[in-house]
């Protein structure tokens, strides 16, 4: 579970120095949403795979 948390606090580290970026000016709105885009799904699938397992440690 800490491996799981640590991946997905470097996504949002690595999502937020793109929204930096954009906010900057050093990249475009388009640049910063496909950027996001990968990460925001790999995001889902984490949080996805950690609620099915506490569910199912729940049961």
């Amino acid at each position: 579970m800490k491996t799981l948390n640590d991946t997905l606090n470097a996504l949002q580290r690595k999502m937020f120095e793109y929204y930096m970026a954009y906010r900057s000016g050093r990249i475009s709105q388009n640049e910063y949403l496909f950027k996001v885009r990968s990460i925001d799904k790999q995001i889902d699938r984490i949080e996805l795979s950690v609620l099915r397992r506490l569910k199912f440690e729940s049961s």
